[in-house]
Formats: C-alpha cells, structure tokens, sequence
C-alpha cells in the first residue's frame, strides 16, 4: 500500500475569434503548468517528491464550435509537448511523462428545455501517442468519454454530477516483459463519477465582464491496472474580453 500526490496548477488561455470555418466559431487555447508529484511506499521505504517545476503543455491550435437552438457542439485537435521533466532512468517522479500525444475530440451540451436550465453533455477524445524519450515505449491509445447533468437556476448557479470513463484500447508496446506477462496485464481501465456545482459573478470592477467559479470532484470506480482514488478540480475563468 502507498500513496501518490499530484498537485497541477494550470493558466488556460482560452481565445474566440470572429472567424468561421465550416460553419462554427473557430479558436484556440493554450495551457502551461506547474506540478509537484509525491510518490509514499512504506513498505519498500520508498518516499520521494519531483518538487514544484514544469510539467507537459497542452495547446489547441484548431478548436471549432456550433451554437443551435436545442445543442451546443465543440471539436478540436490538441497536442501534449513534453516540457516536463522526465528521466526513464532515473527513479525519482517525473512532471511529464516524455513523449508527444496527439488528440481529437468531439462532444456536445444537449438542452432538454427551452430555458436551457436542464441540461446533459459528453464529449469524447482520442488521443494517440509517440514513444518516450530514450526509450522504445510507446503508450496505447486512449479513448476518454466525459461529461455531465446539470441543472442551472436563475440565479446563473449550476449543480449537477460529472463523470468520466477511460479505455486503453490498443496494447503498450515496448516495455521489454516476456509475452505471457504483457497477454495477463491487458489493457487499464478507469470510470469516475461526483458532484460538479459552478456559479457566475459580476466583477465589481467592470460589470461587464463576468467570473465562472467552477468545482469538482470525482471518485475513481472500477479501474483495472492503474491507480485509484480521488480528484478534486477547482476552476476560476475571467472573461477579458
């Protein structure tokens, strides 16, 4: 038994041009971090830190979406650049994980109402990845579903449940085990679900600028191979513009 930490701290830039492609707004976004990841195993004695430092960028260089009466519809092509610390060598916690990903994504907010109070949504992602750095690794593909069921008040306050599933569904090659080790480990799993509430807030200094107040969080269920435990996501958006 042991424990593992991860603190990320993340400043999305998120951007909405004018411009149309295909009939959908077209935008971008941006996102660098910092993380600090804490590995404890008592019983192999076993307690290290990566301390706070860079950790992988995200970045969206194509994101499109569609407003209609009844949805609202978002897709997007995203790439993970390795800016994170990462030493296959060494044993201590990497920030990132060594390798580029590639991701495609798709996914809509249905409104059951003509207030747009009631409200369910999921979005899947697929994303693909290169090998690791000074290593013949390569990650299986991933398939991510996520989304959630709200309902909004009058009072622009938003309470409902989020979830997500993760699938790998492709196998990890390159990790040197004998074949009947990589047949019995199989592809991971993982399903989360929890409480999701968010509020909108005039700025006081501008009142036409609006905060989104947004928190989260998610118990891990029935994962197979792969950690387990809980997430907790706070989120605070300015609109500049």
């Amino acid at each position: 038994r042991g424990d593992i930490d991860a603190w990320a701290h993340a400043a999305i830039v998120s951007v909405v041009t004018g411009k149309k492609f295909l009939g959908g707004n077209y935008g971008a976004t941006f996102i660098p971090s910092v993380m600090n990841l804490s590995i404890e195993a008592p019983r192999v004695g076993l307690e290290e830190a990566s301390g706070f430092g860079l950790a992988d960028l995200y970045v969206i260089p194509v994101n499109l979406g569609w407003t209609t009466k009844h949805a609202d519809i978002t897709t997007w092509y995203g790439f993970f650049a390795p800016t994170g610390e990462y030493n296959a060598a060494a044993a201590s916690p990497d920030r990132g994980f060594g390798m580029w990903s590639h991701e495609l994504a798709l996914g809509s907010t249905f409104y059951l109402n003509g207030s747009k109070s009631v409200h369910v949504s999921a979005l899947g992602a697929y994303e693909m990845h290169s090998k690791k750095k000074n290593t013949d690794v390569r990650v299986g593909q991933l398939l991510t579903i996520e989304g959630g069921v709200g309902v909004t008040t009058k009072k622009a306050m938003n309470f409902g449940m989020a979830y997500y599933a993760q699938w790998k569904v492709t196998d990890d090659t390159g990790l040197g085990l004998p074949p009947l080790v990589e047949d019995r480990l199989g592809k991971n799993r993982n399903y989360g679900l929890g409480p999701e509430a968010s509020m909108v807030l005039p700025l006081k200094m501008d009142l036409s600028k609006l905060a989104l107040l947004n928190f989260r969080y998610l118990f891990d269920l029935g994962s197979k191979l792969d950690t387990k435990g809980q997430t907790l996501v706070f989120n605070v958006t300015f609109k500049l513009k």
